[in-house]
């Protein structure tokens, strides 16, 4: 199992919507193929702690 962080800003909702990720480059995307993924779910939030607005993120998992 690999983590990515997925957007999810506090107050919007998010119904309908398709899903963003953070990208290996840092931007986002909506391919979850072209997201960053990290080995451990603590690698995942330690490197969400670290970006300029780490409440916008969130770590989920994929089968990948």
């Amino acid at each position: 199992m690999r983590w990515m962080l997925v957007e999810r800003k506090p107050d919007v909702v998010y119904a309908g919507r398709p899903d963003l990720y953070l990208g290996r480059d840092g931007a986002e995307t909506h391919d979850p193929n072209r997201a960053l993924t990290f080995e451990t779910r603590e690698s995942a939030e330690a490197h969400r702690r670290r970006l300029h607005h780490p409440y916008d993120w969130v770590a989920t998992s994929t089968a990948s």
